[in-house]
């Protein structure tokens, strides 16, 4: 449940150990299973999947009541985060 991170405009998944190829797939899958579009962006040594806002909220649709309470900063964009109090 700890890898992946609020961005500015966005979410992110660290999928750094994983090949292009394999994050492209997964890219690919949150696609045409879920609607949910994402990017593929260099980080560091490797890849990681980034959804920006405008789709975060099909994607917290989905797996928010999984998410721990401690845990569900990491699905607000820092760009939000600054609009509240």
């Amino acid at each position: 449940m700890d890898d992946g991170c609020a961005e500015y405009a966005g979410v992110s998944f660290n999928t750094q150990c994983f090949s292009l190829k394999e994050v492209g797939i997964l890219v690919k899958m949150l696609k045409e299973n879920f609607k949910i579009y994402s990017t593929v962006r260099k980080n560091k040594n490797g890849w990681i999947v980034y959804i920006p806002k405008n789709n975060l909220i099909i994607f917290k649709s989905m797996v928010e009541k999984y998410i721990l309470p401690n845990f569900k900063y990491k699905l607000i964009p820092y760009s939000i985060k600054s609009l509240t109090p």
